[in-house]
């Protein structure tokens, strides 16, 4: 039985070269002439972009509920959008402010919750945009 395993490995290691899958791309696009990962699927661009992924076990639910309250705390200098764009929960939050100083100050405090909550069930990751004019 050992000397058939053995025979097959070169097969068996042949086979798995030429049918190997590619990488999974990331979320976030970088390079292109969009650079928004929002605006790519739904056609929006974003002040700040609150991308919250799954590693196969569902997002960050706390910080996801964290950084939805401080939107909400801050509604009137924010308009905000949301999508689901995964088959475990991954959402996309668009944040979009005219002010620079309210955005800057925005992306602070999401930058604490992310790292008080680390390590984090699922990536949050967080790319700056246009403000709204």
């Amino acid at each position: 039985m050992k000397k058939y395993r053995l025979a097959m490995l070169p097969a068996i290691t042949a086979l798995c070269a030429v049918t190997a899958c590619e990488p999974p791309s990331r979320p976030v696009t970088e390079g292109n002439i969009k650079g928004s990962f929002f605006e790519d699927l739904f056609g929006e661009r974003c002040s700040l972009e609150i991308l919250f992924g799954s590693y196969a076990s569902g997002i960050d639910d706390k910080s996801y509920r964290e950084i939805k309250a401080l939107l909400a705390s801050r509604s009137g200098k924010f308009t905000m959008s949301e999508k689901q764009w995964g088959r475990e929960g991954e959402k996309a939050v668009c944040a979009n402010g005219t002010d620079k100083k309210a955005v800057d100050a925005l992306e602070k405090d999401i930058a604490q919750i992310i790292a008080a909550n680390e390590p984090t069930e699922g990536p949050v990751t967080v790319t700056r945009g246009p403000l709204l004019k």
